[in-house]
């Protein structure tokens, strides 16, 4: 829900008269780049702050929302955070149509409200995974994100192509509401340990002895063990420079598509799509071969340090070269996808939930 602006976005904005250099070789390239319909002026760097503000409430309140998840549990975390974003993407087109800062504020609550997502995902998935099998549980669940990507961003360019409701607000309307439907199983069917769960058998009940260890909640935070740990913020760093690396391309793509190679707006949704689903590709790859790699030959420190890392680098290495591509949309496409699958195995790979 919250990457469906990236590409209604396209949608929803005028094209600008002025084209850089390379817009220029690639219009008498493609023969396709004109004049968007889009009902808002905003220009390349009000679009910047539209699509920003979400991460800035995101981002600021990811530790509260951490703090949140083990206060409420990783079951109700999860619910709040997916139930808040859906009712903030029904809101949007509205918002939208008031004013930009009236979008910009809307989106950086629905950061806000989604914070506590991934480290109540965190929490449920530290209490359901076994220690044998943590590596690959992760990096399948986490990366249903990119399978919702994958799908999502094709579908969004689809509604956003229609007639109905001039397209673009119908993509927000549709995800919104599917993301308020999806909280009701949640709340029926997950629980927050498998000692609680009634698909379970006492048999695989038994399996999880740490379950109810994990579910106890420590009183104090111990901040100052937390800011002089070098390995912690040696990971925070590293954490860093993945998240801008996976977001420019989540947020920037459609756009990139649009204006460089004048992409229509249904081709955009689906050939943003193709990167991520590499990145899922890569997430599970990386996965069993590192608990491949680690059962036989090597420490999980070693390989997750070296074998990861090793392949994420080379692939911000290869982002360099993109504009080597020309004006060849599927050469780009192709080369994204490359850099996307060797960074798949890092996010959760090299991870908090892991070491």
């Amino acid at each position: 829900m919250r990457v469906t602006l990236s590409v209604a976005i396209v949608k929803m904005t005028k094209k600008l008269d002025v084209l850089s250099e390379m817009q220029y070789e690639c219009f008498y390239f493609n023969k396709s780049i004109g004049h968007s319909v889009g009902r808002f002026n905003w220009d390349e760097t009000l679009q910047s702050w539209i699509l920003s503000s979400f991460y800035y409430g995101y981002t600021i309140f990811n530790i509260p929302g951490g703090m949140l998840a083990d206060r409420i549990g990783g079951k109700y975390a999860v619910l709040l955070a997916t139930f808040g974003s859906a009712a903030f993407t029904l809101l949007t087109p509205l918002s939208a149509y008031v004013n930009v800062y009236a979008l910009m504020v809307l989106r950086l609550c629905e950061g806000i409200v989604e914070s506590p997502f991934y480290t109540g995902g965190a929490v449920l998935l530290n209490q359901w995974s076994l220690q044998k099998e943590r590596t690959i549980f992760l990096s399948v669940a986490f990366s249903g994100a990119y399978i919702g990507t994958v799908f999502g961003q094709p579908i969004t360019g689809y509604l956003c192509s229609l007639h109905f409701l001039n397209g673009w607000p119908l993509a927000f309307y549709v995800f919104g509401t599917l993301g308020i439907l999806w909280c009701i199983p949640w709340y029926i069917f997950i629980t927050e340990n498998p000692s609680d769960s009634l698909f379970l058998s006492i048999k695989e009940k038994n399996e999880y002895p740490n379950a109810t260890l994990l579910n106890e909640k420590q009183s104090v935070v111990p901040w100052k063990e937390f800011l002089t740990c070098i390995p912690l913020l040696g990971l925070c760093v590293a954490q860093y420079g993945a998240d801008m690396y996976f977001y420019l391309y989540i947020n920037s793509l459609p756009t990139y598509l649009s204006n460089v190679f004048g992409i229509s707006i249904s081709d955009n949704g689906l050939l943003n799509g193709i990167p991520f689903f590499f990145l899922f590709l890569g997430s599970v790859t990386f996965s069993i071969a590192t608990d491949y790699i680690r059962t036989r030959w090597f420490s999980a420190r070693i390989t997750r340090t070296t074998l990861i890392m090793g392949f994420a680098t080379m692939s911000c290495v290869l982002g360099f070269f993109i504009q080597s591509v020309g004006c060849c949309p599927y050469a780009a496409i192709a080369m994204i996808s490359t850099m996307l699958f060797l960074n798949g195995g890092y996010v959760y790979q090299v991870s908090p939930v892991i070491l």
